[in-house]
């Protein structure tokens, strides 16, 4: 591009931009200072106030009349560092707990690996379903385990849970005792 020198009525030089025209060159502002991000300042009502910045985000002003303690930016972003990193750590442990069968995040990738009874491995091979689903995967092996256990499980509509809940309830049915083994309470919209 190509400058032209000359007197314009602000001052600056015109100069010619890449597809734009002709255009003003203006002055740089100055360098912003960024070291008093936490220091008070006064709003528009004159209380001084402290913007701060939330682990999640999110800005918390702070008042002078609050008492909490004004967290240093720097600290929270160490902080945000130090989570980060202890989650990134932690979801390697999980993926080698999920393959130790004494472990309670144990998972199966087959229908066999859980020992059901055969009567349940016929009906779940009947209706089409060659291998666990990645809820099932993981809430089988404990809600099948003895003792049982609680477990609270969350997934996308139609990953399996009902089935997964049906499938624990059914293993623990003994079909020669004629009296009710288990009691369903609605577990899902569906049922």
């Amino acid at each position: 591009a190509s400058v032209r020198s000359g007197a314009s009525d602000a001052g600056g030089e015109m100069r010619e931009g890449f597809g734009r025209g002709p255009q003003r060159e203006t002055p740089s502002p100055p360098p912003r200072e960024f070291s008093n991000l936490s220091q008070p300042r006064k709003n528009l009502w004159g209380i001084k106030s402290t913007a701060v910045r939330n682990i999640d985000g999110s800005i918390n002003n702070i008042n002078e009349d609050d008492e909490e303690d004004v967290v240093d930016l720097a600290a929270n972003s160490l902080l945000n560092k130090l989570i980060h990193q202890s989650l990134v750590e932690s979801s390697h442990r999980v993926e080698v707990l999920q393959k130790d069968p004494s472990s309670p995040l144990y998972s199966v990738k087959t229908f066999e690996e859980l020992r059901l009874k055969e009567e349940l491995l016929k009906g779940i091979y009947a209706m089409g379903f060659n291998r666990p689903s990645k809820i099932q995967e993981m809430a089988l092996p404990m809600m099948l385990a003895h003792p049982p256990q609680n477990l609270i499980a969350q997934s996308q509509s139609g990953t399996g849970k009902t089935a997964a809940f049906v499938l624990a309830m059914l293993s623990r049915v003994n079909a020669l005792e004629l009296f009710p083994q288990c009691l369903c309470l609605a577990p899902t919209y569906e049922l």
